[in-house]
């Protein structure tokens, strides 16, 4: 092949949780998975995963101290917490960027728009309430 090669560096995702939803003001950055990982990864795995790339975040205990981004801190949280978040970084990392707003249809009707700097910002919904006991 006579092209130039193509390289792009790891990419970081970022997680914006918007005003008037469960996790307000919380911000994520979490590094995105291979196509493997993507293939290979099950519920049980996702977590764990999830833990290992975390980047950064806002979380602040009941004593506003700052929560680590290890697998002792966030183990300290509450489960179905994490779970959301972990699923719904998951689905970030599966969604294609566009310098344009992509709508996607789901349990939490996510919007995702890609901003000029590669950085994703997803606004999040409050689940209805049947939605919450799954």
């Amino acid at each position: 092949m006579d092209e130039p090669g193509f390289r792009r560096d790891t990419r970081i995702r970022k997680l914006v949780f918007e005003p008037g939803t469960e996790y307000e003001g919380l911000v994520i950055r979490a590094r995105g998975v291979s196509v493997q990982e993507w293939v290979d990864i099950t519920h049980a795995d996702l977590i764990p995963l999830f833990i290992d790339r975390l980047v950064e975040w806002n979380w602040l205990d009941e004593d506003d101290n700052p929560v680590p981004t290890t697998e002792e801190g966030v183990g300290s949280l509450d489960a179905s917490d994490i779970r959301s978040l972990a699923s719904f970084w998951f689905e970030e990392c599966s969604v294609r960027k566009a310098p344009f707003q992509l709508r996607k249809t789901g349990p939490a009707d996510l919007v995702v728009a890609a901003t000029s700097n590669g950085s994703t910002e997803m606004p999040m919904e409050p689940l209805n309430s049947d939605e919450l006991e799954s």
